[in-house]
């Protein structure tokens, strides 16, 4: 994570949810977890939103984005 990233907060529920959830899928951390999820559910809300077809070029520059705001290494 950028050690000037933006953060993310969650309530407390939500994050033991999280961490339950890391501990099930066997997840290093509840930060990989969360990660992947919202990877996950941006890509569908891209597709949903008839932005299914990203380029690869698009695809790059969400992911370093991401990367820069600390929820992808």
């Amino acid at each position: 994570m950028s050690l000037f990233g933006k953060k993310l907060k969650i309530n407390d529920s939500l994050y033991d949810l999280l961490v339950r959830a890391t501990e099930i899928k066997g997840a290093s951390s509840p930060e990989e977890l969360a990660n992947e999820i919202l990877t996950d559910g941006i890509e569908q809300i891209l597709r949903s939103a008839g932005k299914g077809d990203v380029s690869s070029e698009e695809l790059e520059d969400i992911t370093n984005k991401l990367k820069g705001l600390g929820y992808l290494e």
